[in-house]
């Protein structure tokens, strides 16, 4: 499968509720749904944030059909950002 997802750029700090606000309402779902069709569950990849697994924000999840991957965040030989570019 191949494709594109939308991108957001956020000033500020984000809290739960403009997470949901700002990307994952107008971007990663509409992004999720162009991808694997409507109706169709994906999982989804993210850290552990404060924003990202609060409690608002797996409501949504699951209320729209989202899997989260359980992805250890802090974890160097699993966190491709805190790998990348290392030698």
């Amino acid at each position: 499968m191949t494709g594109m997802w939308r991108i957001q750029v956020v000033d500020g700090t984000i809290n739960a509720g403009k997470y949901i606000a700002s990307i994952l309402q107008p971007k990663m779902l509409p992004s999720a749904r162009d991808l694997f069709g409507p109706g169709n569950g994906c999982i989804f990849k993210q850290d552990s944030a404060t924003c990202h697994v609060a409690h608002k924000c797996m409501k949504w999840f699951s209320g729209n059909n989202v899997e989260i991957l359980d992805w250890h965040g802090n974890s160097p030989d699993l966190n491709p950002i805190r790998t990348w570019g290392r030698d």
